[in-house]
């Protein structure tokens, strides 16, 4: 297995002036967790909350017109009191939630909405047995679709829903499905295999990732997304009873290799792609990592809760985004970066301090001046000058700003820290990393 560098950025607790950049917006009931995000543009999306037991009949969905700035809940018909499980939205205003009752002879259901959630149809999807859930639902376009769930079931519609058909394919629960076009689909499953069609389903070939053993078969993966045609991620529940990791193919999926092992207990879970090189990954205790180099190096940020259960990331662009940890909602406006205008003062120039304290083992304070307002970045590298990542990456204002991090386990020894205004660089400074 590749090694890489894990690097965790936290933001620093005790450092008063510094502030969380992904702020808390809207918290449900505790025992309604929110479970799924789309927006169907820009401005419109949808929000959805549902209690995880069979026994109880009680979802919301909640709706914002401003790209998350307000989220108003919606109405729900009575007959769409179950539990709720996902949805996705072709525009603003055609979308599909997925539920399922144990208690309904018919136990699985599709709604669909054409007026924006103010009505909703109830579309009969596969039904199997009264085990069988359906997990995720992806359209393509306004006819295309895609179904999949437990024990293996996987349907598609042609004509927006309105008929579904099912495919063979394995006794395994489906946890995701991402399609790259009408044809080319893939599918992660809970005995450790990646799933793949390039004719829509027709035929379905797989692989077992490479860096399991048979020890870990049974251990399940969780999202899958492709950044471009031959580049996409996994990540795993679990590749033991204790670590889960993230996997990566650069061959339109021949192959998978893991590019990172998460500490233990660290259990990976969302999982949103904002470019061909930017990665965040959800782990289970309220965390986001994040990659600028395709998963090389990473950075991690907290949401600040002391809950579990993290089930989505969704970007708007590369810089709003929401997250949830059980039932509360983030929104970050700035790629969830750590950092405090402490001045608003204008600075006669650009200047980068030298980070305090240094050397340091795992807390450091960069500083810098903005005298004019420019895309502002702050790039680390290692002595050899390769890039590890990028800190920051946005327009600012001119004044003084600061930015603190936590680093774990970045091997002892001299790094490099540089300040770049439109592209050009304007200084570069040395912090030691002392273990």
């Amino acid at each position: 297995m590749k090694k890489i560098t894990f690097i965790f950025i936290i933001v620093i607790s005790l450092c008063s002036q510094l502030s969380s950049q992904w702020i808390h917006q809207l918290s449900t009931n505790n025992e309604f967790p929110f479970v799924s995000i789309k927006f169907g543009n820009s401005n419109t999306g949808y929000l959805l909350s549902s209690k995880t037991t069979k026994y109880d009949t009680n979802s919301f969905i909640y709706k914002t017109t401003n790209g998350g700035n307000n989220w108003v809940t919606l109405s729900v018909p009575q007959y769409m009191n179950m539990f709720l499980l996902g949805l996705d939205f072709i525009n603003a205003y055609t979308g599909y939630v997925i539920g399922w009752n144990y208690w309904l002879s018919i136990n699985n259901h599709i709604f669909k909405t054409t007026d924006g959630g103010v009505t909703w149809s109830d579309i009969e999807g596969p039904q199997i047995s009264c085990y069988t859930i359906h997990t995720a639902i992806k359209f393509f376009n306004e006819q295309t679709g895609y179904l999949a769930g437990r024990y293996g079931i996987f349907g598609k519609t042609t004509n927006g829903g309105l008929n579904w058909f099912t495919f063979d394919t394995v006794y395994s629960d489906i946890k995701d499905i991402f399609f790259i076009n009408d044809n080319t689909g893939f599918f992660t499953c809970s005995n450790s295999k990646v799933y793949k069609t390039t004719d829509g389903g027709a035929t379905i070939t797989f692989n077992i990732l490479s860096d399991t053993t048979p020890a870990h078969f049974n251990y399940g993966l969780n999202k899958i997304k492709f950044a471009n045609s031959l580049t996409g991620y996994i990540t795993s529940d679990r590749i033991n009873p204790y670590q889960s990791a993230i996997f990566k193919t650069t061959n339109g999926g021949i192959s998978w290799k893991s590019i990172l092992v998460l500490p233990e207990y660290w259990y990976a879970k969302a999982l949103e792609l904002t470019n061909d090189s930017t990665i965040y990954v959800g782990l289970e205790g309220g965390e986001i990592i994040k990659s600028t180099n395709c998963g090389w190096t990473w950075i991690s940020m907290i949401l600040p809760s002391t809950n579990f259960g993290q089930n989505f990331i969704c970007f708007l662009n590369k810089n709003t985004g929401f997250s949830n940890v059980a039932e509360r909602l983030y929104r970050t406006t700035n790629s969830g970066v750590f950092i405090n205008n402490i001045s608003v003062e204008t600075p006669s120039g650009f200047e980068l301090f030298q980070n305090y304290p240094n050397p340091f083992n795992s807390t450091t304070i960069i500083k810098y001046n903005v005298p004019k307002s420019a895309l502002i970045t702050l790039k680390i590298f290692d002595i050899l000058g390769r890039e590890i990542y990028i800190l920051v990456n946005e327009r600012q204002k001119a004044g003084t700003y600061e930015a603190g991090y936590k680093l774990f386990n970045l091997s002892s020894g001299i790094y490099l820290y540089s300040l770049y205004s439109d592209g050009e660089i304007k200084d570069t400074k040395k912090f030691i990393v002392s273990k």
